[in-house]
């Protein structure tokens, strides 16, 4: 039972790793393309405040991600230099640096960065970069996972009570039976009797088994009952075969 039941919780708990890796997966997905389209839209709605040089006009159409509670912050580069931003948070900027050349995403430990060129009939006039967070991703995973885990410690108990059902019934009756016909072959006891229990099928099985045992049991006592008759023969041809030598010698006295 416990070799049964390790093997059920290793492949059950590889089964379901493999789910929250495989969701895990999903969530970054679906991340990507969540900021993917929110990107695409406010560089879409910057083309013309970057194209007349409004840096004011592109500053509140960033501020227009205020709703968006996931984004730490966004940043329109134009000619490579800071032309508008948005921030959650007042705090130092945190997009200091060089600013992307493309459209890319980069995850880190706890954001994702997404940058999206800005065009006007195929030339570029600058660049969005919007930094997310990652704590919606991370609470539904381990949400997911949570539920996931919990599902697997419910099967685990299942299985093990089911296993033990299965002993119960399957398992005690076919190695009580084993155990009989080892004691059988050693000890040459056919007196022994096998334990009906267990399902219809065991039942049958066990009673089919000492069926089995009683031919067996008649025939041993029949066999030594034929040995007793035969020793007792050849015991009364003895004493036949001791008299006629007696008599032989006694008539070749008397001549």
């Amino acid at each position: 039972m416990v070799i049964n039941l390790l093997t059920v919780t290793v492949l059950m708990t590889l089964l379901c790793a493999g789910l929250i890796f495989n969701e895990y997966l999903n969530f970054k997905r679906s991340s990507i393309e969540s900021l993917t389209i929110q990107a695409r839209m406010i560089a879409n709605n910057s083309t013309a405040a970057v194209s007349f040089n409004d840096s004011k006009a592109a500053t509140e159409i960033l501020s227009s991600m205020t709703a968006a509670s996931n984004i730490v912050y966004a940043v329109i580069y134009k000619e490579g230099r800071l032309f508008a931003s948005y921030q959650r948070e007042k705090q130092d900027l945190l997009f200091a640096g060089m600013p992307p050349r493309g459209n890319e995403y980069r995850f880190t430990i706890n954001a994702l960065d997404m940058s999206q060129l800005i065009k006007l009939d195929g030339e570029t006039l600058g660049i969005l970069v919007i930094r997310s967070d990652l704590k919606q991703m991370y609470f539904k995973f381990l949400l997911y996972a949570g539920v996931v885990i919990l599902i697997l410690l419910c099967s685990i108990i299942g299985a093990f009570l089911l296993l033990s059902r299965f002993q119960k019934v399957i398992t005690n009756p076919i190695s009580s039976l084993a155990g009989l016909i080892d004691l059988l072959s050693k000890e040459k006891d056919f007196t022994r009797r096998a334990k009906v229990e267990g399902g219809t099928e065991f039942v049958t099985l066990a009673k089919g088994f000492n069926a089995m045992l009683d031919q067996i049991q008649n025939r041993e006592i029949e066999l030594e009952l034929h040995r007793k008759d035969l020793f007792l023969t050849n015991e009364e041809l003895h004493l036949e075969l001791t008299k006629r030598k007696q008599t032989e010698e006694e008539l070749r006295e008397k001549e």
